[in-house]
């Protein structure tokens, strides 16, 4: 007995050494570099049939552990390379296997270069993605026009809707952007140095209960020590003229990175057109008010600056703080003259109207993330601040009938919000699931000063906000054809404002979601599911401050407003290039803008109320095609029906509209020579409803030439924007006592020169951004 145990110590003992480690390097053949991510799979011999499945690390590197001895067959794979398959034997003893090259998957199509990549567009059962790595779209558009350009996404006079969904949380590598910067950095932030963006049609319960779809854009990471950067800039001409220039640098150290950008811009701007409206009284109309607008002196200038640093002292710590600085500055002087026709008297005013509006927004992050194993398992903690000021000047100059008469008003808002998250993710071979929690609290204090004539009024309000999130998240993987998700995330809010009177309320949102996917091969997919959604009044609609639109109309906030919530029901349909999706929202208490009338003063006040219910349908279809190897297109259609109710004039009187509507895009691009490329993009809607206004149909077609420089080192581009003019939009509402028409014209169509050069010293690598997931709940609720 005593001598078999012996024996069996000894063999254990032998079998234990013969377990060893083995290590070894990827790169690229041609650069040299170490490829990250590259999918190493190690498959036993005939007689075991085992397999270890493991990814490379940043510089290339990769340690198999616990590896007996004997001969196995390596294969490597990589997106935009050629596969690798190798016979390795593994000693007794650990050691380490020479450098390991990969080969990029080349075509030589006559002059033009095609390499094997990622195609541009990639369906999901939550999301479509579109990979802007060396993609020709990429290339000398922002990435506010790239979103204009894909499928889901409408952009209006710079709002972004998804499937007709205004909700939208905008991240860019997991910091979520304020929706006041929104149009300011990603018309600033360009393709070139984006590696993807994600848009999440189905976002899970990690999210916002606020959040209905979501755009995630990630930046392109670097893989080596070095400096890298860029420096861009762009002139353009229409009516009026402005530029835009920018500089990027980062340094990475190897465990620490540091990371600067900055871009300013400046235009002129010109809005020219009317606001028609009818002279309502006991539901009669008795006269015409016509306004001509001709703001053509405006001055706008806008920009940001950050700075950030990361440190990862290993390959699953990382640690990263950022700042970052947005400011805006609009000057507008312009006139509007007014012709007022009542019972047959006619009367008329010249008004001169001086508007100026200084924003500034300064966010400061930090963020911390661990790995916890090889399958991507996590916890992060991450807390941001944000600082945000708004000031505003209007002075209003009337001469009416020989008499002259100012109009000032000042407001000023200063922002002060605190966040602090904690996620964690547990990855199974088929079960992943998420729990976390967030606090976000918000204080404001808010000033108005009104004067006309003899009256000085002036208004003083505090605003305290405390949310607090837990969540809950899970997917399970029944087979490779088969995926459940289910989520449930609760959300508190405590709200107190201060005004002349104080306002209280707390209320308590559950916020349930499932989606069942089923996938029969890469080809064929469909996915269904449902999503309960709470949506809160943004602090400017809560506020009652009065803002001076125009003579005759007046913005005001209104503190009774309560959240919306959504219900929605999805279904999605892959078939190869094709994808298809249904979507249908309830929406109940919806918040619409609509017009308040004064038949003493015949002014408009332009305010927010919740509504009844709302209901939407939106059908969706997206199709990509290669016609030929150098021409790519992606089309995009989407048809809505929406209709609402809404409060009549009548006590307890309910009326409801309805609408058809539909888009479409068209995105071109046309590979004619080496190095050169040329885009041509459609974007076309018919009339759809916003509230209680019905906008106009529009469209828009843009044209661009781009030709790649010194190695695709840089590049130029020539772009011609809304060639047709139809970009503007006609804006109407019929529904008594607000009878109105208005259109302004604004400087849409014009000439754009670009340029980009991408240096480097000690790299020939992408460009790393610091990935800061702190400030998720920075929100469009600021107006931000």
């Amino acid at each position: 007995m005593r001598t078999l145990l012996l024996l069996t110590i000894f063999f254990i003992s032998l079998h234990a050494k013969s377990q060893n480690l083995y290590s070894g390097t990827i790169v690229d053949q041609q650069s040299l570099q170490g490829l990250e991510g590259v999918s190493i799979k190690i498959i036993g011999p005939v007689d075991d049939q085992s397999s270890k499945v493991l990814m490379s690390a940043r510089d290339g590197s990769f340690v198999l552990k616990d590896i007996h001895a004997g001969g196995y067959k390596m294969i490597l794979t990589a997106i935009g390379y050629k596969s690798s398959v190798r016979e390795i034997v593994i000693p007794n003893i650990s050691s380490k296997v020479d450098t390991t090259f990969l080969v990029k998957n080349e075509l030589i199509l006559d002059e033009v270069q095609v390499t094997g990549t990622k195609k541009l567009l990639n369906y999901k059962t939550d999301r479509v993605v579109l990979n802007l790595d060396g993609a020709d779209i990429a290339q000398g558009n922002d990435v506010m026009a790239i979103l204009g350009m894909s499928p889901y996404v409408q952009v209006v006079n710079n709002q972004i809707k998804v499937q007709g969904k205004t909700n939208i949380a905008v991240f860019i590598d997991k910091q979520r952007i304020p929706e006041t910067s929104l149009q300011m950095v990603l018309s600033t932030l360009s393709g070139d140095k984006i590696e993807r963006i994600e848009i999440i049609t189905a976002p899970s319960s990690k999210y916002d209960g606020n959040t209905s779809a979501v755009i995630e854009i990630y930046t392109k990471k670097k893989k080596t020590k070095g400096i890298i950067g860029s420096i861009e800039g762009s002139l353009f001409k229409g009516i009026k003229a402005g530029g835009s220039g920018g500089l990027t640098a980062s340094i990475n150290l190897g465990k620490i990175y540091f990371e600067a950008d900055a871009n300013h811009n400046t235009k002129k701007m010109i809005e020219k057109g009317y606001q028609n409206r009818s002279l309502i009284k006991d539901s009669k109309e008795i006269g015409v008010l016509n306004q001509d607008i001709d703001f053509s002196d405006n001055n706008y200038n806008s920009g940001s600056y950050s700075a950030g640093m990361g440190y990862q002292p290993t390959d699953n710590d990382k640690l990263a703080l950022t700042f970052r600085r947005n400011y805006n500055k609009y000057d507008g002087l312009g006139n509007v003259f007014i012709t007022k026709s009542e019972n047959g008297n006619l009367s008329k005013i010249d008004s001169k109207n001086d508007i100026r509006y200084d924003i500034n927004n300064y966010t400061f992050g930090t963020n911390y993330s661990r790995t916890l194993d090889t399958l991507d398992s996590r916890i992060q903690f991450s807390g941001d601040v944000l600082i945000y000021e708004n000031e505003k000047n209007q002075k209003l100059k009337e001469i009416i009938e020989g008499k002259t008469q100012y109009t000032f008003n000042n407001t000023y808002s200063k922002f002060n919000a605190k966040t602090f998250a904690i996620d964690f993710d547990k990855n199974y071979k088929k079960l992943k699931y998420s729990v976390g929690t967030k606090y976000v609290h918000t204080q404001s204090d808010n000033t108005q000063l009104f004067n006309q004539v003899s009256k000085t009024d002036s208004l003083e309000s505090r605003f305290n906000e405390s949310i607090f999130a837990l969540y809950l998240s899970g997917e399970y993987k029944f087979s490779d054809k088969v995926n459940l998700s289910l989520g449930l995330r609760g959300e508190n809010t405590d709200y107190q404002l201060s005004l002349q009177q104080e306002l209280k309320r707390n209320y308590f949102h559950l916020l349930p979601k499932v989606r069942f996917d089923y996938l029969l091969n890469e080809s064929y997919t469909f996915s269904a599911g449902y999503a309960r959604n709470i949506n809160r009044p943004s602090y400017a609609k809560l506020i009652p401050y009065e803002f001076i639109i125009d003579n005759y109309t007046v913005s005001r906030g209104n503190s009774k407003l309560i959240p919306e919530v959504n219900h929605e029901l999805f279904i999605n349909a892959s078939i190869k290039e094709t994808n298809l999706t249904l979507n249908y929202i309830i929406t109940n208490n919806s918040l619409n803008d609509y017009y308040l009338y004064n038949p003493e003063t015949y002014k408009y006040t332009l305010t927010t109320d919740n509504f009844y219910n709302k209901y939407q349908w939106t059908l969706s279809l997206s199709r990509s095609f290669n016609f030929v190897k150098f021409w790519n297109s992606n089309l995009y259609l989407e048809g809505n029906h929406l209709k609402f109710n809404y409060p009549g004039l009548q006590s307890g009187e309910i009326k409801s509209k309805s609408k058809y509507y539909g888009n479409l895009s068209f995105y071109n691009s046309f590979a004619v020579a080496k190095g050169w490329n040329v885009e041509a993009v459609f974007f076309g809607s018919t009339a759809f409803l916003d509230g209680l206004y019905t906008i106009g149909a529009f469209s828009n077609t843009t044209l661009g030439v781009r030709k790649s420089l010194f190695g695709k080192k840089a590049f130029i581009k020539l772009s011609v924007s809304d060639l047709f003019y139809d970009a503007n939009v006609k804006v109407k509402t019929e529904d008594l006592p607000a009878i109105s028409q208005s259109y302004l014209k604004r400087d849409t169509r014009k000439v754009t020169l670009s340029f980009k050069y991408n240096f480097s010293a000690g790299a020939k690598s992408k460009s790393k951004s610091l990935e800061n997931d702190g400030n998720k709940t920075l929100k469009e609720r600021l107006g931000m």
